[in-house]
């Protein structure tokens, strides 16, 4: 998704140079064909990885599902996940036996939990917060009023959607580290920081927030 709004911000930025000729409409359209196909194969090959990944799940849980739930002659009584719909072997064995679960973890004998895991999802959900702000802060445009706030809202997610990506060519020099830690770069980083506090706060146990968040997000850090 990145690469595909790179590729877009970088033809309309062209489109929009001052310098550029006007009336070249079959060069524009050329390259506006040129950016879709490359956002098309882009998002084919992303699908792809996406599908190896998620390949050895669904083939581990279609197996386990044959062996416990499969049909025979010998076999009377089934067990209780074989009836759960959108069958996977480790949500119910979470939701079951661990209480896995959105909001299942907000309870009153579960407090304690909740105050071990507060300083890193405090500092997690800041550090996201602020690299929100500055990246909003970066934008030139102030339109008032709800058509302008959402027309700058749909801006701002798509331009720091296209910096984020490795294919954006942009002019600006990272001259602090203000700049080097809070830049369009660390997109991807802050996200996976926001999400894994989001996880640990209302689906996970709540109190592996801090080993989550230290062992998997640089953002942290």
């Amino acid at each position: 998704i990145s690469d595909c709004c790179s590729f877009t911000q970088s033809y309309f930025d062209k489109k929009n140079e001052i310098d550029q000729p006007p009336g070249d409409k079959r060069h524009a359209k050329s390259a506006a064909i040129g950016f879709a196909l490359e956002c098309f194969w882009h998002l084919i090959f992303c699908t792809c990885l996406a599908s190896v990944v998620i390949a050895p799940i669904v083939l581990h849980d279609r197996r386990g599902y044959g062996m416990h739930c499969g049909k025979t002659e010998t076999r009377s009584r089934y067990p209780q996940w074989c009836t759960v719909e959108g069958f996977s072997l480790y949500s119910f064995v979470q939701k079951k036996h661990w209480n896995v679960g959105f909001l299942n973890y907000f309870e009153l004998k579960q407090l304690p939990n909740h105050i071990l895991a507060f300083p890193i999802l405090f500092l997690s959900y800041s550090a996201a917060a602020n690299w929100i702000f500055f990246s909003w802060k970066r934008q030139s445009d102030h339109e008032m009023g709800f058509r302008g706030f959402l027309r700058r809202s749909l801006s701002w997610v798509h331009r720091a959607l296209a910096e984020s990506s490795y294919n954006f060519v942009t002019g600006e020099k990272s001259g602090n580290v203000d700049k080097l830690l809070l830049g369009h770069r660390l997109l991807p980083f802050y996200a996976t920081l926001a999400g894994s506090a989001l996880v640990g706060t209302f689906f996970a146990h709540v109190q592996i927030s801090t080993r989550l968040i230290l062992s998997s997000c640089p953002a942290i850090y």
